[in-house]
């Protein structure tokens, strides 16, 4: 398992996230014997009752956090670029579309398990074919 990186942003909130933030404390206070799924009812609840004009403040609270997000990713990106595709990415990549073409009843499970065994079956000269130039 992959892990995670500790100066990855979050992705922006939702609405309904913001909505959440706001009032579940506000719930949990005027009832405290309310179990944590239970508050989280009642908020979708009051956040399906809310008129368009009352989720408008939440919205833009959501859109101001969308904007901070996306800045945080793009600095995130800057500085943790992608690593270049392997040669098997690229294998795949290229045949998975043709092959999709040619085939298109099978699913994608039964493309990937054949372009699996089209690659093992390619010797080393033709796997160069799809190494990254540098």
């Amino acid at each position: 398992m992959q892990e995670k990186k500790k100066d990855k942003p979050k992705r922006a909130m939702s609405a309904y996230i913001a909505f959440g933030q706001d009032k579940r404390g506000e719930l949990a206070k005027s009832n405290p014997t309310l179990k944590l799924v239970d508050i989280a009812r009642l908020l979708g609840q009051r956040w399906k009752e809310l008129s368009a004009e009352e989720k408008q403040k939440y919205q833009q609270i959501a859109e101001k956090d969308k904007e901070r997000a996306v800045q945080e990713k793009a600095n995130y990106l800057a500085k943790h670029p992608k690593k270049p595709p392997t040669p098997y990415n690229l294998f795949i990549r290229k045949e998975y579309l043709a092959m999709k073409q040619k085939q298109p009843e099978l699913s994608v499970t039964e493309c990937f398990k054949l372009l699996a065994a089209k690659w093992s079956s390619l010797n080393p000269e033709q796997r160069k074919a799809y190494s990254n130039p540098l």
